[in-house]
């Protein structure tokens, strides 16, 4: 079977996210593998980078994953590392890469970026704004609590919480990304009510406003298989047109998405994915775009390229990988490596275990190696000092004999004795005559039954 050799990712991961310019001239795919960027109307690469060449991706396909400016000049995107800075901002155009410490990872529609300085207290958050061509930063509002985007990023929405943590719409402040000024919420955000007649909230003065609610819709059939179709519906929520798409199912945890919608030209660009049919393992990518209006494909753009050399050549180093994995398999699947798993397993639920018939409370060493016989080493934990232990994984996972516990603290019925004292007195009459009495006093010491005579309890 050929396929067509247009595209610029390498079929053995799918793209996950695209990014449109708002001129649509431009537009950036990224897979994990890869990020390409396009002369959209000329369906040509300009850069093809390397996804270590730009720091590694994550989340990709996911909100905050990675989000571009409106030109395409700027991209913010987390890293595929727990340790900071999470996230990079990267110039698109000379790959200028600067670690990105704030939060925030949106561009409002103008380019720059609304990020939030937190300081302690209710409502003591700070407002800025960060120009990512000089990182100059403008300050915008104090007093707040947090922001959203509305308007396609035209609009700042700040926020602030009352006495009782709840956010207010009264209590809103909007600022203007193109006036650069707060403006009258009302007026930017106003109030909606329910129109009887229509049957629907709508803004005073616009119940006669005519509009097309596009969205993606997944079907899953009787025998498990999900089909994803685009439904238009008019402003009433009445169905216009539902129709199926050229490749309507997602892959390799690559979701089908709407990326692009032009009210004006009634057209929605959708990813899509396949998978080859002589090769599972390789995947295609499409942009396809429809006339929402009709269900009619208008253009399809496959941005993967399926050469045979470059399928030969993703094909080794999958192979190579399954060889990788195939190999760590074995040795997770040896018996003191699955003992070492199944410690891990029960330390995630807390360090200490208690054993729940002789009230003794031990620690989980899952770092030291396990021992014979599939016991693993415990220490046991007393208040006279702790003691080396082993007991059976099997025991251990046994819920009835034992239990996680957070941690413990010293018995206060044996003050961390570990035993308690009675003490019982009787008079003995030592002589014929009476007058002579001797009393006898006699002391039992019992393990405490509250501790097991270990001296600690359960937190």
């Amino acid at each position: 079977m050929l396929y067509a050799q247009s595209g610029a990712h390498t079929p053995s991961s799918a793209v996950w996210e695209v990014f449109f310019s708002s001129d649509g001239k431009r537009c950036l795919t990224m897979s994990l593998d890869e990020a390409v960027l396009w002369d959209y109307p000329q369906k040509k690469t300009i850069w093809i980078k390397k996804a270590a060449d730009l720091g590694g991706f994550r989340d990709l396909g996911l909100f905050e994953g990675a989000n571009t400016d409106p030109g395409l000049n700027y991209l913010i995107k987390k890293n595929p590392s727990d340790v900071r800075p999470w996230a990079a901002l990267i110039d698109l155009n000379t790959f200028r890469y600067i670690g990105w410490g704030w939060g925030q990872l949106q561009f409002a529609s103008d380019g720059r970026i609304p990020v939030i300085q937190p300081n302690q207290g209710r409502n003591q958050n700070i407002l800025y704004i960060i120009d990512p061509k000089t990182l100059e930063k403008e300050k915008i509002a104090d007093k707040m609590y947090r922001i959203h985007l509305a308007e396609k990023g035209e609009l700042i929405v700040i926020t602030q919480q009352d006495k009782n943590f709840h956010e207010n719409r009264k209590d809103n402040r909007y600022y203007s990304i193109k006036e650069k000024k707060f403006v009258d919420g009302d007026v930017v955000d106003p109030k909606s009510y329910y129109n009887t007649q229509l049957g629907r909230y709508v803004v005073k003065g616009e119940e006669n406003l005519k509009y097309h609610k596009v969205e993606l819709v997944s079907i899953t059939g009787n025998e498990g298989v999900t089909t994803n179709f685009i439904k238009c519906r008019d402003q009433d929520d009445k169905e216009i047109k539902s129709f199926p798409i050229a490749n309507p199912q997602s892959i390799h945890w690559a979701k089908t998405k709407i990326c692009f919608i032009s009210p004006e030209n009634t057209i929605v660009k959708v990813l899509e994915h396949k998978r080859m049919v002589d090769n599972s393992d390789m995947s295609l990518s499409f942009v396809n775009t429809y006339n929402y209006l009709t269900g009619q494909l208008l253009d399809s753009f496959e941005l993967t390229n399926s050469s045979a050399n470059v399928i030969a050549s993703a094909q080794a180093i999958l192979d190579q990988g399954k060889a990788k994995a195939q190999q760590q398999a074995q040795i997770n699947n040896l018996p003191e490596n699955q003992l070492k798993q199944r410690v891990n397993m029960l330390s995630f639920n807390g360090s200490y275990v208690i054993n729940q018939k002789t009230l003794r409370i031990y620690k989980l060493q899952p770092e030291k190696a396990a021992y014979k016989g599939g016991m693993v080493s415990l220490e046991a934990i007393t208040s006279a000092g702790n003691l080396q232990a082993f007991e059976k994984i099997d025991n251990l996972e046994n819920k009835a004999m034992y239990k996680s516990i957070k941690g413990y603290k010293v018995c206060p019925y044996c003050q961390g004795k570990g035993a308690t004292q009675t003490y019982k007195e009787h008079e003995i009459d030592q002589t014929l005559s009476k007058g002579r009495i001797i009393t006898e006093t006699t002391t039992y010491t019992h393990g405490c039954q509250s501790c097991g005579g270990g001296g600690i309890i359960p937190l």
